[in-house]
Order: structure tokens, then C-alpha cells, then sequence
């Protein structure tokens, strides 16, 4: 799926639809489309609207973040996060947080 985007503070969201070939809302699809009870576009568009209001409850996790970033893994996160402490000249702040980041990841795996 490409980039979803949230709307109306969570109640819904955009998403492309391949059958339409464009872009469409969970909602417009539930009351048009008679495919969408089957349809795996659209759970995986139901699963990016409750991980948002997961976030939006609890904070963003590090999955989340990981996401957000558009990185595949914890270790390419940790990549990113050096670069930009290297790109600000603050490459022993970043190293604080990545320890902190790593206590946390490790205690989200076990």
C-alpha cells in the first residue's frame, strides 16, 4: 500500500484502490464497492487506520517510528538516526538516544 492518509482525525482514510485505479476512502468504498468485505486492499487499509488510532492513544511506539521513517528494520533506523546526528554535528547526542532506542527495542522483542 502506498502512503496512507489519515482524514477526519482518524475516522477514515485515503488510500489507491486498483479496481478504481485512483485514490479512495474506507467509507466511499463500504457503501459502493460490493467487494470490499473481501477485499485485501482495504483490510490492509483497515489495519493502517487502527495501528493511527493505536498511536494517537498510546504514543507513537518504535514500530511506528521505524515506519514513519520509511526504513525496514531497527538497524537501518539506527543508520538514519546517525546520519542526522553526523548532518547536525551532534553525533554524541544521537548516540545517547540510540542507547536508549535500544533498550527500548529490546524490550518490545522479548
Amino acid at each position: 500500500m502506498d502512503i496512507p492518509h489519515i482524514l477526519d482525525n482518524g475516522k477514515d482514510i485515503a488510500f489507491y484502490c486498483a479496481r478504481l485505479e485512483g485514490k479512495t476512502t474506507l467509507t466511499a468504498c463500504e457503501e459502493l464497492c460490493p467487494r470490499h468485505s473481501s477485499c485485501d486492499t482495504v483490510a490492509i487499509a483497515n489495519d493502517e487506520l487502527a495501528s493511527y488510532e493505536r498511536s494517537e492513544k498510546t504514543g507513537y511506539g518504535l514500530e511506528e517510528l521505524i515506519r514513519k521513517a520509511n526504513c525496514k528494520n531497527y538497524a537501518e533506523f539506527v543508520i538514519f538516526l546517525y546520519d542526522i546526528g553526523a548532518l547536525a554535528c551532534k553525533e554524541s547526542e544521537m548516540e545517547r538516544i540510540v542507547e536508549a532506542l535500544d533498550e527500548i527495542d529490546s524490550s518490545e522483542c522479548h
